[in-house]
C-alpha cells in the first residue's frame, strides 16, 4: 500500500508541476499531497502503536 501511495503522489507532484494547469488547479493537487502524506504518517503512527500494543500483551 505504501508503494501505491507513493507512486500517487509521484504523478501528482508531476501534476503539480505542470505550468500548462490553472494555479488554483495546481494548489488543490498539493493540497492533495498533503492530504495523503498526512494520512501515511498517521497510519505509520498507528500501526507502531498496534505494534508495541501486541508485544506488550
Amino acid at each position: 500500500m505504501n508503494n501505491r501511495s507513493s507512486e500517487i503522489i509521484k504523478q501528482l507532484n508531476r501534476l503539480a508541476n505542470d505550468r500548462s494547469l490553472p494555479m488554483q488547479a495546481r494548489n488543490k493537487i498539493n493540497d492533495a499531497v498533503r492530504h495523503i502524506r498526512d494520512l501515511q504518517h498517521r497510519l505509520k503512527e498507528t500501526i507502531h502503536l498496534s505494534e508495541e500494543y501486541m508485544v506488550d500483551e
